[in-house]
């Protein structure tokens, strides 16, 4: 397997774990049997989207903006993208129900509800919403410092390879083909003068080389 395959097999891979990580390492208990609830659904939402900032910041944000050291515009985008992260699926979520006919009717039965107990589910929904926003935010700025770290790190070691082949380079040129030759040739008849046979034929041998 190829390098540039097993990055993209790992890339994959790594995706479909974040997509499953409100189920397999949920903010808050689940119900097993209820695995696209509102909830859950507004985690899978906010996960795809993190997934895609991750991208775009190693893509663009950090080599055009991070890189070229334009720190304000670049903080100024992340903030925006942690709003959209955190508020974006649950607007998303309630805009999709809010449109479905069911949810005239729950609200009408909701209505005739005590004040203690709308009172007490609001107060569970802040509950929810502000324990949920402390897990977006937290995996957030996880995978924003991650593809930083990763960014930097690749780039260094393309800095370190180019310096490398550079100073290569450089050294190669200094052993130039023609000039050796002919002093080992210059070599070679100073042993002949010498007699030196057994030296004179390892240098001409070298000197084939």
């Amino acid at each position: 397997m190829t390098v540039k395959r097993r990055n993209i097999l790992l890339q994959v891979v790594g995706c479909i774990l974040f997509m499953l990580q409100p189920i397999l390492f949920p903010s808050k208990p689940i119900d097993g049997n209820n695995l696209f609830s509102n909830e859950l659904l507004e985690n899978y939402l906010a996960n795809a989207m993190l997934i895609g900032f991750f991208y775009l910041n190693y893509y663009f944000l950090i080599p055009r903006l991070y890189f070229h050291k334009h720190y304000l515009v670049y903080s100024l985008l992340i903030v925006t993208g942690l709003f959209l992260v955190i508020a974006f699926p649950s607007f998303l979520i309630k805009m999709t129900l809010s449109l479905q006919p069911e949810s005239l009717e729950r609200h009408h039965i909701r209505g005739h509800h005590n004040f203690d107990h709308t009172h007490e589910s609001l107060f569970s929904q802040f509950q929810f919403y502000f324990s949920n926003v402390d897990h977006q935010v937290f995996l957030f700025t996880s995978i924003v410092f991650f593809s930083l770290l990763l960014k930097v790190r690749n780039r260094w070691f393309a800095t370190e390879k180019a310096r490398q082949e550079a100073e290569i380079n450089y050294l190669s040129s200094q052993i130039n083909p023609h000039f050796l030759f002919n002093a080992l040739n210059s070599i070679y008849a100073l042993t002949i003068r010498e007699k030196a046979n057994d030296s004179a034929k390892s240098i001409l041998k070298l000197s084939g080389l």
